[in-house]
């Protein structure tokens, strides 16, 4: 398989488009629910309700994974304290800072130094499965092949493919 090597941005449309850069269509759960319990307990079963709609309507298929992954990404913060949480807020803000930085601004040194900070608040906080963690890689991987560090791109390029493979699976656009 061939990947399309491009920077990624966190967004929370439903669907992307395979034009766009990767994005993350599970968002951050936090943005709709803060960190109180309640919230998120009367927050999760319509996201349990999407992904069943999701593979009524589209077995097999990529779109079900980005419910899946919004469902597994929605748990994830769930289970952080209010501390943690507010620290992947803020990481998530920062990552698409990074990217504008990097791209808009073409400090593609300081886009990568903040790139790499989200992405390891997230490791820390919620781990690797996280998609914004996911996203953080790809992000990193396209940073390094812009700043000239090949060989440093080439082994992040590889830790990203793996991670979004493992994440959203071989049939999603963000791998394909």
């Amino acid at each position: 398989k061939t990947r399309q090597n491009r920077f990624a941005t966190s967004s929370s449309t439903a669907q992307p488009q395979r034009s766009q850069p990767i994005s993350s269509s599970v968002g951050d759960g936090s943005r709709a629910t803060g960190s109180d319990a309640s919230e998120y307990e009367e927050a999760r079963p319509p996201l349990v309700e999407t992904v069943e709609i999701m593979r009524t309507h589209y077995p097999g298929r990529w779109p079900v994974r980005d419910a899946e992954v919004k469902l597994r990404d929605f748990d994830l913060l769930r289970a952080q304290s209010p501390e943690d949480h507010q620290r992947v807020r803020d990481a998530g803000g920062e990552l698409r800072n990074a990217f504008v930085v990097a791209t808009q601004q073409g400090n593609v040194i300081e886009g990568l130094r903040r790139t790499r900070a989200a992405a390891d608040v997230f490791a820390e906080t919620v781990g690797p499965e996280y998609s914004e963690y996911v996203i953080a890689l790809t992000n990193i991987a396209g940073m390094l092949r812009s700043s000239g560090s090949l060989a440093e791109a080439v082994r992040a390029q590889r830790q990203s493919i793996g991670a979004n493979e493992r994440v959203f699976g071989d049939q999603h656009p963000n791998y394909a």
